[in-house]
């Protein structure tokens, strides 16, 4: 899935929710980005390709980031980040994405996207859905087979066509997500 397409569908699916303050969809040569995080709640969703690569059908992944305020009782506020990769690897590590301005305190550590899927955006998308409506990670977790991982390529395309379907009248009124009415 391209920038634009999932950038509508975030719109579209944090358009009611006030938890999320903002989001953006970074490449992985643009991640210093996250330095001017001052928005706390945010929400972020990052291909593991650089922007503007020579070769358009590299390999391309998702995972995603989720920052939020914690308070902690002695240091006072804490800027925390969670990451999630559906392939279930810390993304730090996998994906060399070296430091973070802020304290990573989670990330997914169970598969739930099949090696040969490449619905990864969907699951990021999921993701981030979740935690805009307060679902922590275990909660996500637990909507996925572990033991069944194609069927989670199912689920989230059912959960892209709710988008399509269920949001129509509001992707006509957004000019960039004309397209996505196309892509089902």
């Amino acid at each position: 899935m391209d920038d634009l397409t999932l950038e509508c569908c975030l719109q579209i699916l944090l358009s009611n929710c006030s938890r999320v303050k903002s989001f953006k969809i970074l490449a992985s040569n643009e991640l210093r980005f996250l330095a001017d995080t001052s928005v706390f709640d945010a929400a972020f969703i990052i291909n593991t390709s650089s922007r503007n690569v020579a070769n358009k059908n590299s390999l391309k992944h998702w995972y995603a980031l989720y920052v939020g305020r914690k308070v902690g009782a002695v240091v006072g506020n804490v800027l925390q980040g969670e990451l999630f990769c559906p392939f279930g690897v810390d993304p730090r590590i996998k994906y060399n994405i070296g430091k973070l301005p802020f304290k990573i305190v989670a990330y997914n550590k169970l598969q739930i996207q099949h090696e040969l899927s490449n619905k990864c955006s969907l699951f990021c998308l999921y993701y981030i859905w979740k935690k805009a409506h307060g679902y922590s990670l275990s909660q996500i977790q637990r909507h996925f087979s572990h033991t069944n991982l194609k069927l989670n390529d199912t689920l989230m395309l059912r959960f892209y066509k709710s988008i399509n379907t269920k949001n129509l009248r509001y992707i006509k009124k957004i000019k960039c997500c004309k397209r996505l009415v196309h892509s089902i």
